[in-house]
């Protein structure tokens, strides 16, 4: 079984770092259940239907942070179409850290839980891509190691299978 994702790097932004960038969603989303995070990138609109699952990340003291949201919905738009005022969610002021509500962005997650995974659970994420005709899979990490700015990758997070038979696999 497996979960579609997507790693978004998470960066420098009005005069806030990435750590508390992550910590003012945490504090929203503990106060209120849920909260937008919203990105200037561009998603196609079939992939984000299928995000399930955001990994952010940042670089803080030479060592890779992540964290995990569960996404339950998301929302494009596009800034260089559309006015910007257009491009806000109507219910951000709900579930918006109050500093970035009115802000513009091309994309909004909005996410019921932030965690900081193990390593075991980053490890469970993987890239498939395609080179030469021929089907790759790598961990994400590797991905993010070898990419020097990546700004998103999609990926998928493979569970372990059981010996039951799921609801999905079941024909009669």
């Amino acid at each position: 079984m497996r979960t579609e994702a997507v790693a978004l790097r998470v960066v420098n932004y009005g005069g806030d770092v990435p750590r508390d960038i992550i910590n003012q969603h945490f504090k929203k989303l503990k106060l209120s259940g849920r909260v937008y995070y919203s990105t200037g990138v561009i998603f196609e609109e079939s992939k984000l239907r299928e995000i399930k699952k955001l990994i952010l990340f940042f670089e803080e003291n030479n060592c890779r942070r992540y964290v995990v949201a569960d996404v339950i919905k998301s929302l494009k738009y596009n800034l260089k179409k559309e006015d910007s005022s257009q491009c806000i969610p109507k219910d951000s002021f709900l579930w918006s850290v109050k500093k970035y509500e009115n802000i513009a962005a091309n994309t909004w997650f909005l996410i019921e839980s932030l965690r900081v995974p193990s390593q075991e659970e980053i490890d469970s994420f993987q890239v498939k891509y395609m080179a030469e005709n021929q089907v790759y899979v790598r961990r994400l990490e590797d991905v993010l190691d070898a990419s020097t700015r990546p700004n998103r990758v999609y990926c998928s997070q493979f569970h372990e299978c059981s010996e039951e038979i799921e609801d999905e696999f079941c024909l009669v």
